[in-house]
């Protein structure tokens, strides 16, 4: 992943907490298009964060002699 990639997704899953931890009475009809969105480009970079996990896992595997 590149370093865009990743501030990308951390500000997506910060953006996405703070609606569904003000989804009860400050709830707001556009956060429903929004967290679609946001869910939506979360689905294309979480395949990048699982390739960056398991190849960090591999490299501490490696390290580590298992």
């Amino acid at each position: 992943m590149t370093d865009q990639q990743v501030l990308r997704y951390l500000a997506l899953v910060d953006r996405l907490l703070w609606i569904n931890l003000h989804s009860g009475t400050d709830w707001r009809p556009e956060y429903g298009p929004e967290l679609e969105a946001v869910r939506a480009e979360l689905a294309v970079l979480r395949p990048l964060v699982e390739m960056e996990r398991r190849m960090r896992s591999e490299k501490k595997a490696a390290v580590s002699g298992r």
